[in-house]
């Protein structure tokens, strides 16, 4: 059996190997949490930075409808354009006809053939510019 003297030397032992041990787990646990405060800040970063690209992608999605929707109108003003031109080009060639078909008659007036219609609408022309005191 072991005297006094040698259980008392193996319990500061151990006692002192529980406070070793004991400062290690102190130790780490700072580490720890130092580790975990910078995860945090790290994660808070990772947020922010996420929301920035969050909202320029749904700007950029914005601005890619916008986009769209422009080019659709000009599409749209386009074909109005196109539209314009060829009933334009339909008038223009309307009024060209009605100025040949009136220089024929003019000239077939002048050389004393004159249609009986077209002498009678004349006639009526100069009635009514008569009423209206133009001439």
């Amino acid at each position: 059996m072991q005297s006094k003297a040698g259980k008392t030397l193996d319990v500061n032992i151990r006692e002192n190997h529980l406070l070793e041990a004991i400062a290690q787990l102190q130790n780490e646990k700072g580490k720890l949490e130092q580790e975990l405060q910078q995860l945090k800040a790290k994660h808070q970063t990772v947020i922010l930075e996420s929301r920035g690209r969050s909202a320029t992608v749904t700007e950029s999605h914005q601005f890619d409808e916008e986009k769209k929707y422009q080019m659709e109108e000009v599409q749209s003003l386009r074909a109005q354009l196109d539209k314009l031109h060829l009933h334009m080009a339909e008038l223009e060639q309307s009024y060209q006809d009605k100025v040949n078909t009136y220089r024929t008659h003019l000239l077939s007036a002048v050389q004393g053939h004159m249609d009986p219609d077209v002498k009678e609408a004349l006639h009526s022309i100069i009635e009514m510019r008569s009423m209206e005191q133009f001439c």
